[in-house]
Order: structure tokens, then sequence, then C-alpha cells
């Protein structure tokens, strides 16, 4: 299923736990496994849902500890000869609505896993109970992506609800726009979406979500282009490289906006598919308020509107204040409605 589908899930079951009756079953609780390639943004959805609904996060990776500090230190009662366990430092202590993350799951090793099985069950770690003002949430690989994974044991996959995760394409885009991420990429990405991911454990790089978002971070430092390449080619894989340097090459031999901006009505028009595309990721990061005027004039002369239609998509998710302004509004009502509502 597609992450936004995922987390609108995991959203219905956090507000689900939290609303349960003080002292319910703790089977009516219910504890989401998130499972997906290396990078496909499973951390940053849990994190950005948190943030969302206001709540607290803390997030917990088993694999980093020793079972003995998640299952708390034993301390010696000298009086009774006995020994009682340390409240572990990852239950949180907090009033407010909380999610405990439990990140990287399968990469803890069995006797972790063991006692994380306890908490997602019972809701406690020995004597200590999980507060009523948190809910569970856990994530991790499967073993096929050699990331460190481990078998998980079959009563802990019982107590899980699993969600699985595929590439989306339109998820993606739709988060890059959101965020800033350059034209380069969020062009790309459109034109050739079967390099989104292409995660290959046998190398040292390859095309994931979350390395295309850092190859974005690279493309912003401007760097000579061989140093680019290179940098990119340690981000992105060799074979992506290929494919995406050339795609620069074209995005970098288009008009400038600026011309366009400036003579909507006799600029050329590429005719080539993978250069309108990157034509429309360059446009729709550049347009303004001011200039709206000039892309519609532009954008009017397409000889395939899905082009165009595609452009002002993409300049409403990087600049949603757009959807205001009187030239675009008309574009959309005559000759994009069909394409767009």
């Amino acid at each position: 299923m597609k992450l936004s589908d995922t987390k609108a899930i995991v959203e219905s079951f956090v507000k689900h736990n939290l609303a349960l009756e003080v002292g319910s079953s703790n089977s009516k609780y219910l504890v989401p496994m998130l499972w997906s390639l290396p990078g496909e943004g499973k951390t940053t959805a849990i994190e950005d849902l948190a943030k969302e609904l206001k709540y607290e996060i803390v997030t917990l990776v088993p694999a980093q500890f020793d079972a003995g500090e998640l299952g708390g230190f034993p301390i010696v009662n000298k009086e009774t000869d006995t020994y009682y366990r340390a409240r572990p430092f990852f239950l949180p202590t907090t009033d407010k609505p909380t999610i405990l993350f439990i990140d990287e799951l399968p990469q803890a090793p069995t006797a972790n896993q063991n006692i994380i099985a306890q908490l997602v069950n019972e809701r406690r770690i020995g004597e200590h109970q999980l507060p009523d003002n948190v809910t569970i949430v856990c994530a991790g690989n499967p073993m096929s992506s050699r990331a460190g994974t481990n078998p998980m044991p079959s009563h802990l996959k019982d107590r899980l609800t699993h969600l699985h995760i595929e590439t989306d394409h339109e998820g993606f885009r739709n988060y890059g726009l959101a965020n800033g991420f350059t034209p380069e990429v969020t062009g790309f990405i459109q034109d050739r979406p079967e390099f989104l991911q292409k995660f290959d454990p046998s190398q040292d790089a390859s095309p994931s979500p979350r390395s295309w978002e850092r190859a974005d971070t690279i493309l912003k430092l401007k760097l000579p282009n061989q140093l680019e390449a290179q940098a990119l080619k340690g981000q992105i894989g060799e074979a992506a490289l290929a494919d995406f340097v050339g795609y620069l090459r074209v995005y970098r031999d288009l008009p400038r906006s600026a011309d366009i901006f400036a003579n909507p009505t006799d600029t050329i028009i590429p005719t080539k598919p993978d250069v309108l595309y990157a034509l429309c990721s360059m446009l729709a990061h550049h347009t303004t308020e001011s200039n709206a005027n000039a892309l519609v004039t532009y954008i009017r002369r397409f000889p395939q509107r899905e082009f165009a239609a595609f452009l002002i998509r993409d300049c409403l998710k990087r600049k949603p204040e757009l959807k205001k302004n009187k030239d675009i509004i008309g574009w959309v009502m005559v000759e994009g409605k069909e394409l767009l509502l």
C-alpha cells in the first residue's frame, strides 16, 4: 500500500488506542508494524504524524541496546535479599498523548524482540506498566533487504498488525514539491519513475526516496559538474547516475525561465516528452504571482494540454497561494477543468 494510506491507518490506530477507557483489555489495543525497503520514509511519516496530531514522540531503536538495558537493570534490596528492576529509560513519563515509536525492530536480536513482545501485548516491561496516554507504533525492513534484519519470533508477529508499504511515486513527488525539492529531482522522477526505488543490497549506493532527498541536497550545493556527478554517484549509485546526468544536461540546456516569462508568445516550446517534463518542472519552480500571466500565455501554446496540466498541478503544490491567482484560475476553469478537477 502507499505510504500515505499506511499513515492514515496508523493515525486511526493511535487515536483508537488513546480513546480506550482506562483499564481496557490489552487485546483492544492495535499495534501497527510498518514494513518496507530501506529509505521509503517510514520514520519521517510517523514523526510527521506526531507533529500533525500535536503528540509527543519517543523513538526507541532496540538494536542499539542489550536485553538488560531494555528489560531494566536489577536493583538489589539488601533488606529483603531480593531484587527488582529499574524502570526502563524509554518508557514515557509525560501526561501528554505520546507515540512510542519502536524503529528498526527486526534489526534487534531475538532476546530484545522478546522483550518488545511483552510490551506490545501486555503494555508493560516486567512490573513497569506503560501509561494509558502512550500508544505504540513499530517499523522495520524485511530480511530480503539484508539490512541487518533478524527473524521475528512468531509470537511477536502475532501481536502486531502488519502494514507493507510499496513505493509511491506520486506521494514522493507531492512531498518533494511541498518541501522545496529542486525541479531537477521532481521532474526526473516524473519522467523516469522506475528510478525512484531500485534498492540493491549488494551495492554501496542505490536509488530510494531517502537517497533522492539527499541527492536534492547535493544539487543545492552547486558543485562543479564533475564533482557533483561523483557526489551523486555516491548517493544514488552508478546505474541511476547515468540516466540522471543525461536528464540534468537536458534540463540545463532549457530556455531560461526569465526569457520565457519575458516573451511567452514567441519562446520555443520543446516537443520531446522528456524535455517537456524538465521544462514544466523548471517553470513550476519559478512561477510567482507576478509572472503567472506570462506562464498561462506560454502554456496555452502547448500542443498537449496534459503537460500544461502537469505544470499547473506542480505550481499549486509548490506554492498553494497561487490557487487564488486569477490567471491560473482562468486557465483551470477554461482549458484545464477536465484535467485537474
